[in-house]
This record gives structure tokens, C-alpha cells and sequence, in this order.
């Protein structure tokens, strides 16, 4: 029974010397955010109600009544359910029968650095200087 107690005891003493110590030092961690991508400052967008509208280096024109270039088939709207959220729609019909070929993509503004890029693609696309 006594070594036991002996045994006891020595853990005991042990296990608390370890828990009391000198003052604790405080260790501070800084972290850096992460960099947005790097793209040159331009002007303002040109409209106050929707940012896409406007010229685009790969081509795209979209304009404030809806449509996207000048062939009469593409339009936008905005994502209602995403802020700077864009989808433009192609709605061809078919010249060997009634039925219409439809494609759509998203188009998202990055308001930062006044530039747009498709979801799931990573190019980044320049507004046009006017």
C-alpha cells in the first residue's frame, strides 16, 4: 500500500511542476492579406447604374439597353442573386429549322481594378479607354 501512495504522490509532483513557471512570454503572429491581382488603375465606370456597360479589349460592347455588340442576337442582365454579376445570353435562331440555338454565360466586374472575367475562367478583361 505504500508504494502505491509513494507512486501517487512522485506523479503528482511531477505532473504540477511542470504547470508553474516563470512569467509567459507573448508570442505575436501577423499575417499579410493576400494581394488582389495586379492590374492597373483606370478611370471610373462610365454608367452609374451598371458597371459592365461599356467597351471591353476582347471585344464586347455592352450597351444600357441590354444588348451585347451590334449582331441583335446577344443581351445581358444583371444576377439579381450576385452583386457585379452578369449574365449575357445568346439567343440564335436555327437557319435550317424553327428551333433557336441558346448559350449563356456569367460575367463577373471586379470593381477594384474596373476589370471582368467569365466564372471559371481566369482571364481578366480590360475596360477600353474611351
Amino acid at each position: 500500500m505504500r508504494y502505491p501512495l509513494l507512486f501517487l504522490l512522485l506523479v503528482t509532483a511531477l505532473v504540477t511542476g511542470g504547470c508553474v513557471s516563470g512569467p509567459q512570454k507573448a508570442v505575436v503572429i501577423t499575417t499579410q492579406p493576400t494581394p488582389l491581382p495586379s492590374v492597373p488603375a483606370t478611370t471610373a465606370t462610365p454608367s452609374d447604374r451598371d458597371p459592365i456597360i461599356g467597351a471591353w479589349d476582347n471585344g464586347m460592347v455592352f450597351y444600357g439597353n441590354g444588348t451585347v455588340g451590334s449582331d441583335g442576337f446577344t443581351t445581358w442582365r444583371a444576377n439579381r442573386d450576385e452583386k457585379n454579376s452578369y449574365f449575357v445570353i445568346r439567343d440564335e435562331p436555327s437557319t435550317v429549322d424553327r428551333s433557336r440555338n441558346v448559350t449563356s454565360s456569367e460575367w463577373i466586374f471586379v470593381p477594384g481594378s474596373d476589370c471582368i472575367y467569365r466564372r471559371g475562367f481566369p482571364t481578366l478583361v480590360r475596360r477600353l479607354k474611351e
